[in-house]
């Protein structure tokens, strides 16, 4: 049976795509192969968070049965079009999958006839020891109620997973030989599992793995306090935070319904770089939301040019049905959305640049993960990209540089 898997989207659905995998994995006949190789099944975990992405979603489905019309696909996650006809069944999240799609497994596999060169690229496929990091779902569903976001309708209210399932995967990745995870979920900061809240769950990690390096995915700005900012004491966890910002101005942050304190913020950035004076820091924003403003967008490039962000990750607007937005007056043309988007990645890319000078000549560590040719690429415990040119196997390794010039990425 030759299984592709696909996340679309954010990192947790990176995590249960691998959590999928483990599982598949140990079952004999499987054969995991990349997006371009045929396959019997198509796994895909979908993304709805902007009209963008089920577009994407919607061609990867189209893409594939033109491909391999007599494939299966079937699709997990956030999908709002769930009776799509290119697609054979939609679940939930991957038990849901398991529960039902089993018994069919175990047939096919029975009858499944795989080539050696098959039987190669499986072996490829598998092998944990290719990759470098991995990720580790935390925690599911949001309780807020941000006037934007479909995830939350889609994927329900917070629930987190038990820490001891979390440590046995954490254990299970240090086995394998990854040398860094990452900690996701929909808001991690939610995490609560009978009174064990987010900073409780992270000492015990710390106190029970070893892995050598440890990031999280996207944290809320609203919940970050000092109890949470002390963790980052520990060299394990990484000097880097991405925050689900959304906008600098306080005005459009309330009528997102996410009512955040932007000087709160940024005494929370001090305090971290107090800790650790590279602290590298990247954000979501929302481009054009209902409402906003020239003035507002100004704030927003404002806010991010004071506090030390080095990168950005930029959406343009998406109304999506059945959100608070859909229906807010002064709503803002493509047209101008587009030439914000053109401002803020320019802002991007001119912060990026100030950010790398800063680090010339500085010492860091650096996890290398994949390479084109002799050119080595990795990224900084601070999360800065870099380059090396080297005919050694690098892939996994981590390693002490100097910042050079040479080192640095254009993008």
């Amino acid at each position: 049976m030759r299984i592709s898997l696909r996340a679309l989207g954010c990192r947790a659905n990176q995590a249960e795509i691998e959590e999928l995998r483990d599982h598949l994995s140990q079952k004999k006949g499987v054969i995991f192969v990349g997006p371009k190789e045929p396959a019997d099944i198509y796994i895909i975990n979908s993304c709805s968070v902007t009209a963008g992405a089920e577009r994407d979603t919607r061609r990867m489905f189209n893409q594939i049965k033109n491909r391999n019309p007599r494939a299966k696909i079937y699709v997990l996650g956030c999908l709002r079009d769930k009776k799509q006809p290119q697609i054979d069944g939609y679940f939930k999240n991957w038990q849901g999958f398991i529960r039902k799609v089993k018994t069919q497994l175990i047939a096919s596999l029975q009858k499944s006839d795989i080539s050696p060169n098959l039987r190669s690229v499986a072996r490829r496929q598998n092998n944990n020891k290719y990759l470098v990091k991995s990720f580790v779902k935390i925690q599911d569903g949001c309780d807020f109620n941000c006037a934007y976001c479909l995830t939350r309708l889609l994927r329900g209210r917070s629930r987190s997973v038990a820490p001891a399932v979390i440590i046995k995967k954490i254990k299970a990745r240090e086995h394998e030989g990854y040398p860094e995870i990452t900690l996701t979920g929909i808001n991690i900061l939610l995490y609560n599992y009978k009174k064990t809240d987010f900073a409780a769950l992270i000492k015990k990690i710390l106190k029970e793995t070893a892995i050598p390096r440890i990031r999280f995915g996207s944290l809320d700005p609203r919940l970050i306090n000092d109890k949470i900012i002390a963790l980052w004491e520990n060299p394990r966890l990484l000097p880097h935070v991405h925050l689900s910002l959304q906008s600098g101005s306080a005005e459009i942050l309330k009528k997102m319904i996410r009512p955040c304190s932007l000087q709160k913020i940024s005494e929370n950035i001090k305090k971290f770089q107090r800790i650790i004076p590279f602290f590298g820091f990247s954000c979501d924003i929302i481009v054009g939301f209902p409402g906003e403003t020239e003035g507002d967008f100004q704030k927003t490039l404002n806010f991010i040019t004071q506090n030390s962000f080095f990168k950005i990750h930029a959406f343009p607007y998406s109304n999506r049905p059945g959100t608070t937005a859909e229906k807010l007056p002064n709503q803002i043309s493509k047209k101008i959305i587009r030439r914000r988007l053109v401002k803020i990645m320019a802002l991007d890319k001119k912060l990026r640049k100030n950010w790398q000078k800063k680090l010339l000549e500085k010492k860091f560590s650096v996890l290398w993960e994949g390479n084109i040719k002799k050119i080595w690429f990795g990224h900084l415990e601070n999360f800065l990209k870099i380059k090396k040119v080297s005919g050694k196997n690098l892939k996994g390794k981590i390693e002490n540089v100097k910042l050079a010039s040479k080192n640095l990425l254009d993008r």
